[in-house]
């Protein structure tokens, strides 16, 4: 068992990380243990180190009379020299990848839509294309540069961040771990028993390339037209763009969507214990808030593949289709309507499988083991 944790990550904000992962993980492992945040940011916080990022790489922060565990987010190449050091001192290593989801995606898949979002941010720069192709080549070389062979554990937030891990490096099979993120789930929460004939979309709508808005009102537009008594909500940040789209739909299906902009977070959850259904429509994700928040209030998922799709929990959760095509993700979207309407969705229900998935609690339990 390790007197210390180090939760090592560079870029760590007490403002913006604290009621998140890695803020939340580092305050229920200090129930139990010694713990500190290695950041390279100033920070307040009496959890927190602040180094610079060389002093960090170097690990000469690292004890020598103690036993600990480093667990180091997003990893990377700059830091096979503190993994090497801390594994020659006994020390035992976790590097918590994926945090930003389509990173590992990129890894295998060049051409898929992260890519796709990539090349369009760069003005069509083929340089990243190149870079993540010729990684391909020698994917063994690529790891050992990482220390992945060295650390004890590697894990992964989504199921599809594992298997695309496990493919490229059948030969870490007993180091995969796969774990995701979560959500508190208070016993006092009441769920909403009059819920409303409503779908929910929540997400940064201005950033087009990973939202895919064009997508969301495709699936409004073929939906509405059969399902005129379902209306939609539409949750946060617009542009131009958005608004533009919402004005082409017709006029009758217009009448049932509600476009909201940006609101407050409480708002937000009053409108998913309202809603049944929450729709994602993003290109790439990691594993979006959003979903387990909506879980957490009784809504059901419809979704495109990417992160929230592994918050559907193999269909006990909701449905997400296999591409973008809007027709299919319609189509799931009016599954789940119809399992609502014949009472197969039941919000109590949906919330205790979430809660046994994805509570915060059992998710630092897990962590809590992989240290010991």
């Amino acid at each position: 068992m390790p007197e210390k944790i180090f939760v090592v990550f560079l870029q760590y904000n007490e403002k913006v990380h604290r009621y998140k992962d890695p803020g939340i993980i580092a305050e229920l492992l200090s129930q139990s243990h010694e713990v500190k945040i290695m950041s390279s940011q100033v920070n307040q916080s009496p959890l927190c180190i602040n180094l610079s990022e060389n002093e960090i790489y170097q690990g000469g922060w690292i004890p020598e009379d103690k036993q600990c565990a480093i667990v180091i987010f997003h990893g990377g190449k700059p830091f096979c020299h503190l993994i090497q050091k801390a594994k020659k001192m006994g020390h035992k290593v976790i590097i918590k990848a994926d945090t930003d989801g389509h990173l590992v995606r990129k890894l295998w898949n060049p051409f898929s839509d992260e890519m796709y979002g990539v090349l369009r941010s760069s003005h069509i720069n083929l340089k990243p294309l190149f870079k993540h192709w010729l990684r391909l080549l020698d994917l063994p070389r690529w790891a050992r540069n990482r220390g992945l062979y060295e650390v004890d554990y590697i894990i992964l937030e989504s199921m599809n961040a594992y298997k695309i891990f496990l493919k490229a490096f059948p030969e870490l099979v007993d180091k995969l771990v796969m774990l995701p993120n979560g959500a508190f789930f208070k016993e006092k929460d009441e769920i909403s028993l009059s819920k409303e004939n409503q779908v929910i979309a929540v997400g940064r709508w201005d950033d087009s390339e990973q939202k895919n808005p064009e997508l969301l009102f495709k699936v409004i537009n073929i939906v509405a037209q059969q399902k005129l008594d379902w209306k939609f909500v539409i949750i946060g940040k617009y542009d131009d763009h958005v608004q533009t789209l919402y004005d082409k739909l017709d006029r009758r299906v217009r009448d049932t969507v509600q476009l909201m902009g940006a609101i407050e977070y409480n708002q937000t959850l009053e409108y998913m214990k309202r809603s049944k259904i929450i729709l994602n429509t993003s290109r790439w994700e990691g594993f979006p808030m959003s979903g387990i928040e909506a879980l957490s209030q009784g809504c059901s998922i419809a979704c495109t593949p990417t992160g929230m799709s592994m918050q559907t929990g193999d269909g006990l959760l909701g449905n997400c289709t296999i591409g973008s095509n809007p027709h299919d993700l319609a189509q799931a979207v009016m599954l789940e309507m119809r399992f609502w309407e014949m009472s197969i969705r039941n919000s109590e229900e949906i919330r205790n499988t979430a809660k046994n998935l994805y509570n915060w609690d059992s998710i630092a339990k897990k962590l809590r083991f992989l240290c010991s």
